[in-house]
């Protein structure tokens, strides 16, 4: 694996700047997008929050805030500990416990859970597809 990492660095290493910046845009869009969309789920499900440019800036604080927390959670993602902690964590902004709930379900079904089937899916058929490579690469060698 440190041998893919070196290798991986050093074809980083040959590509210009246009590829790291546009790399790096995706990035921040693929982040920003998750955080909009839980935004606008909590904005959308709550009747006491103000839709305010410096309301929602203290509602990303907050998020990018827990994100941080989950970092540290025991289980892959956060699984199960998102759940638990949203409600919590950001009851100034979701009054009840059950909308917490919905909110933070819909959240994960879309940004995280999605992925997690998807990969359920393709990663079986991409190993095969590997496997049966090395497997017929290593017949042409003998």
């Amino acid at each position: 694996m440190g041998d893919d990492i070196v290798i991986a660095s050093q074809e980083m290493k040959k590509q210009n700047w246009k590829y790291h910046v546009g790399s790096l845009l995706a990035t921040m869009v693929a982040w920003s997008c998750r955080f909009l969309l839980l935004c606008a789920l909590i904005t959308g499900f709550s009747t006491t929050i103000a839709a305010d440019f410096w309301t929602q800036y203290a509602l990303y604080a907050r998020l990018e805030t827990m994100f941080v927390i989950i970092l540290f959670s025991p289980t892959p993602g956060g699984a199960g500990f998102v759940e638990v902690l949203f409600s919590g964590f950001l009851s100034d902004y979701v009054q009840d416990d059950t909308s917490a709930l919905i909110i933070s379900t819909i959240w994960r079904l879309i940004t995280y859970y999605a992925y997690l089937i998807a990969g359920a899916i393709i990663i079986p058929s991409w190993i095969r597809r590997v496997l049966m490579e090395r497997r017929k690469h290593k017949l042409e060698q003998h």
